[in-house]
This record gives structure tokens, sequence and C-alpha cells, in this order.
């Protein structure tokens, strides 16, 4: 990927939430950071999409600033 020669990036496993229609959980190893509804997906896996859906590759390398902008940490009551 070419943005991560320029910036930061973090290798990340992306799970779909069962409990939860159109989510998707991110993972950072064994560290959960948060989660991204399907709306959002394609923005953080950019052409790595199709692989997502099509082929069930779970791990994708990500810049970390659009980490940080589409990731949301649920909030548990």
């Amino acid at each position: 990927m070419k943005k991560c020669e320029e910036t930061e990036c973090l290798m990340i496993s992306v799970y779909k939430n069962h409990s939860k229609a159109f989510h998707y959980s991110i993972w950072y190893g064994q560290n959960f950071l948060g989660e991204v509804q399907e709306d959002d997906i394609m923005k953080l896996l950019g052409s790595e999409t199709k692989k997502f859906y099509d082929k069930n590759k779970v791990n994708f390398l990500v810049p970390k600033a659009l980490l940080k902008n589409l990731v949301k940490k649920p909030k548990y009551y």
C-alpha cells in the first residue's frame, strides 16, 4: 500500500460483529480498537474491500489516521 510508505500504519483484523447488524469489529493483535459500520468499511479498506467480501480476508494494513477517524468505541450500558 503506497499510503503506508508515507504515514504510520497498523496491521488490523476485521471481523463481522454478530450481535449488531452491519457492524464490524476492528482488532489490533489482541487489543480491541472499536467498531465500524458497513458504510465506513469501504473508506477504511479502500481498494482491498473486494478481498474482504469475496475472499474472506481479515488482515489489512491501514493508516493510523484513518483508524482514528472511522473506528468508534462502542458504548456499553
